[in-house]
């Protein structure tokens, strides 16, 4: 089951935003066992703009920091914050109403920073603050809070699952999806895995380019696959059933035991959606291999 996201909304434009984006990062990483997004931070072959909706659409908690940007000229002038950030606030806001998922949020505004906006109707309330260790030392207390709430692991009704059985050189994984709510008749899977553990081409099911560097990507919907949807149906998956995608060989034997150390930061991504609703987990490499294959 993939930890709850968080996603950072921050300012990088300076190089104290940019430093402060950072800090919030690893104090959460540093005091829970949440994932977070900060798109400084992110390397990946989709758009930043898919990488930022995606994420969006999956935070369990919002925190947003808000910047000025220079004063605008009206009869009562006017300290904008970023354009950027104030999308991003925009979009959750809109997310939250659409899905009816709880969405924790924490802001903060840099003292004189003024309402403009979908802001002027939000019930935001941020925490104004002079210097960034200001945003930290409050931030500390609101992640615990956080924590101690435990928040939602799943909150789309689908459990998700990496399967392996032996086969003659390592194992064959299979991803397992669970839907625990109304039935789904649209349906997709997918399953990332780093490139040097797979040992067959499955090109029937290969999507070019993976989302990560250095991984292989298969997908498949409820039409087949993915990249010629001319499977035929395979049915609904109906409340409470569940169904077993792929059947992926990966072996580590062929990698030199020097070289497996670096598979150990390389984990396997699943993602299922059904019907909109949407669910990830990752699978530590440690999970699928033995200590004895891993050492090195």
């Amino acid at each position: 089951m993939a930890n709850p996201l968080i996603f950072v909304s921050c300012g990088q434009r300076t190089s104290e935003e940019k430093e402060l984006g950072h800090a919030i990062c690893e104090l959460i990483k540093r005091t829970s066992n949440f994932e977070v997004f900060y798109a400084e931070r992110v390397h990946s072959l989709k758009g930043l703009h898919e990488s930022i909706l995606d994420a969006l659409s999956k935070a369990s908690a919002f925190i947003t920091i808000l910047h000025p940007r220079g004063t605008l000229p009206y009869t009562a002038p006017l300290t904008r914050a970023s354009v950027w950030v104030e999308q991003e606030i925009a979009i959750a806001a809109y997310i939250q109403l659409i899905t009816k998922r709880p969405l924790q949020i924490a802001a903060y505004a840099q003292r004189g920073v003024g309402l403009e906006g979908l802001r002027e109707l939000l019930h935001l309330n941020p925490h104004e603050f002079d210097a960034n260790d200001d945003v930290l030392e409050h931030l500390q207390h609101v992640v615990n809070e956080w924590t101690n709430l435990g928040l939602q692991t799943n909150t789309s009704d689908i459990d998700v699952d990496l399967l392996k059985t032996p086969n003659i050189n390592g194992y064959t994984l299979k991803a397992k999806v669970t839907n625990l709510g109304a039935r789904a008749d649209r349906y997709s899977c997918s399953l990332e895995i780093p490139a040097p553990i797979v040992t067959e081409r499955n090109v029937w099911v290969e999507v070019h380019p993976a989302h990560r560097h250095g991984y292989r990507r298969f997908e498949i919907t409820e039409r087949g696959a993915v990249h010629d949807n001319s499977g035929g149906s395979q049915g609904p998956i109906t409340k409470g059933a569940s169904k077993d995608f792929f059947g992926i060989a990966v072996a580590i034997n062929q990698i030199p035991k020097g070289n497996r150390k670096a598979l150990l930061d390389n984990p396997i991504y699943i993602s299922a959606e059904l019907d909109g609703r949407t669910q990830d987990a990752t699978i530590p490499i440690n999970k699928i291999f033995d200590l004895a294959d891993l050492d090195y």
